[in-house]
């Protein structure tokens, strides 16, 4: 009998771990926007947003400047439900100032706020020039 008890116990276990680990599998899986698009922000000519793309889960932004003429930036990120409507400010104010060679990860609640109003979520990031004319490089709207 205890030898049946113990048998069973293992095998219960065996089986919560296996369950674990597929759950943890499929959470690997899920899908996330991360993959870096390029960008160029020129400010002389009013380019200083990246294009919308979908915000598929609650991690951070991410922006690598790779290159600028002496340009420094602020970065936000933004958010719209639809393509059509005006971007707000997610950024949840935090601010992140870019240059040549500098790269980081842009806290937002773009995510969020589209799961509150049970909406789609497109996020792009704003950048506001302090000096300089031109930077680019790659964003994501999603992270790892």
């Amino acid at each position: 009998m205890k030898r049946s008890k113990n048998r069973m116990s293992k095998i219960l276990c065996g089986l919560m771990a296996a369950m674990a680990l597929c759950s943890a599998g499929m959470m690997t899986v899920s899908a996330s926007n991360y993959h870096d698009t390029d960008f160029g922000f020129h400010f002389n000519r009013g380019y200083n947003r990246t294009e919308a793309r979908a915000k598929e889960d609650a991690t951070s932004a991410f922006m690598n400047c790779k290159w600028a003429d002496n340009t420094v930036y602020n970065a936000r990120v933004y958010a719209s439900p639809d393509l059509t409507g005006t971007p707000f400010d997610v950024s949840g104010g935090h601010v992140y100032r870019f240059t040549q060679g500098t790269h980081g990860y842009l806290i937002n609640y773009a995510y969020e706020t589209a799961q509150q109003y049970g909406t789609d979520c497109y996020a792009l990031i704003q950048g506001e020039r302090i000096s300089g004319t031109f930077a680019n490089g790659t964003w994501s709207p999603d992270s790892i």
